[in-house]
Formats: structure tokens, C-alpha cells, sequence
């Protein structure tokens, strides 16, 4: 086991369409850190996380999988060093916010916040201006530059790229694309002997120029796992995503 450079002191976006688990990775990366557990085979840095749920139907989808994931990790959700802040910081283009919060995050002893997500979190400004998303990554280096990671999530436009100005692409230090591969609804399998309902996500790096400082986590597949009767699931890596076709390929990753 090795940590993930990438989720370490960095500014990660994890980028794909509704429904894609993106937060479902976030939540189970932040029940992993704040519960000192492995990510899908990776160490991680055990600490404080506070997760921003500032989008509608976040804090109901943290509480809810934060029980799911505990369970299957055999953690106890109060005990959990997770904090849930919905709505409390909502602008990352005011550095007077950003500071307060970062206050706050360095008096809990966080080394990992969740922003979920980037679009609903810069005060109503439009993503797609420069300066505003120049301000929005200028304020997360307040983190990065202290030890805590931060992890965006953000949506794709039409075409499945990255929306809103390029700065969003210039300034992120690693970027995760989710895209659905194949889902089998209610297909059994066995996992120690308990009975899982199994659904498999694609989950894949694109190249990024800052990457070359901590090497690139090549793509592989999460396989979410639920247990029925108990309520328990996890993530885990299911392997190398190799894509089907030459142009596939292409497309995901330059």
C-alpha cells in the first residue's frame, strides 16, 4: 500500500455527469480518512475531514452513505473525525470567508475538506469567468499551502469536458473523470460471505500538466457493493479500466 500523492496535499476535482459517483467517492474517501482506513488500496492520511455539502440533496446523501460506509468498515458514524457543513461557506471567491473557514478547519487539526460542489460554492458568480475561478483556486492554495487537501466536485458541460473557464483545468493539481460503465441492478455476488448487490462505475485520470510532481494513478474501476440486509457498503478497485477502443482511450485521457 502506498498514499496517494493526489489526494495527499493537493487540489483534486473529481468531473462527470449526475449520477456518476462522484460524491459517493468523495464520501467514501472522506469515511476512509476521517477513519483512518485504506482508499480502494491506497493509504491515506488519517485526520479531520470537513465535508461542504453546499449542493441541494448533498447533506441527506452524506448522512445516508456515511451509515452505509461506517457499516461496511465496521466504524462507528459518531466516532467518525468527519464534520458536515451544509450551506455555511458558500463563496471561495471571498478570501474573508475562505480564511474563516480555514480557521476553522486548522482548529479541528483538518488534512482534508470536500467542496461539493465547486459551482455551487463561488456565491452565485458565473463559473465560466476567469477571474472568478482564478480567485476560487487562489483561495484553495490557502489549504493546499497548510497541509489540507481539498476535493471539488464539479460537473462536465455537454461535451463531457470540464465546465467553465480553463483555469479550472490550468489550476487543478489532478482531475478524476467518472463515467458510467455498466450497471447490473440487484446482481448477487459473494463478498465474505455476504450477499452484495454489485454495481461497477468507470473511474479514470485525465492527464493533467502538474501531475508529473506526484505520478499519475492510472485509471481503474470502482465496484460499489451493498449489502442488502445489512445496509453496509464499500468501494473498492476492481482493477485497471482499459478502454475498448483506440479513440476511447484518446478521448479519456489527453
Amino acid at each position: 500500500h502506498q498514499v496517494n500523492p493526489l489526494f495527499s496535499k493537493h487540489t483534486t476535482l473529481f468531473i462527470g455527469p449526475p449520477q456518476g459517483a462522484k460524491s459517493l467517492t468523495a464520501i467514501y474517501l472522506s469515511v476512509c480518512t476521517a477513519g483512518n482506513k485504506d482508499f480502494m488500496g491506497y493509504l491515506t492520511r488519517p485526520g479531520y475531514v470537513v465535508y461542504l455539502s453546499n449542493e441541494h440533496g448533498a447533506e441527506e446523501l452524506l448522512n445516508r452513505w456515511v451509515k452505509k460506509f461506517s457499516l461496511g468498515m465496521e466504524l462507528n458514524p459518531s466516532d467518525l473525525a468527519l464534520t458536515s457543513m451544509a450551506y455555511k461557506y458558500r463563496d471561495f471567491t471571498n478570501p474573508t470567508l475562505t480564511k474563516n473557514l480555514l480557521s476553522e478547519c486548522q482548529e479541528l487539526g483538518a488534512v482534508l475538506i470536500v467542496v461539493d460542489n465547486v459551482g455551487s460554492s463561488i456565491g452565485g458568480q458565473n463559473e465560466n469567468y476567469t477571474n472568478t475561478m482564478q480567485r476560487v483556486f487562489d483561495n484553495f492554495l490557502m489549504f493546499t499551502e497548510v497541509g489540507i487537501a481539498v476535493t471539488g466536485i464539479h460537473h462536465p458541460n455537454k461535451n463531457g469536458v470540464t465546465r467553465g473557464s480553463t483555469v479550472i483545468d490550468a489550476m487543478a493539481d489532478c482531475i478524476y473523470n467518472f463515467e458510467r460503465v455498466s450497471t447490473r441492478p440487484r446482481a448477487s455476488i459473494l463478498s465474505n460471505g455476504e450477499p452484495f448487490v454489485e454495481e461497477v462505475i468507470e473511474y479514470y485520470a485525465m492527464r493533467n500538466p502538474k501531475m508529473s510532481q506526484g505520478g499519475q494513478v492510472p485509471p481503474f474501476l470502482v465496484r460499489v457493493l451493498e449489502n442488502d440486509e445489512t445496509g453496509a457498503a464499500k468501494l473498492i478497485n476492481a482493477g485497471p479500466y482499459v478502454p475498448s477502443s483506440p479513440y476511447k482511450e484518446l478521448k479519456n485521457l489527453i
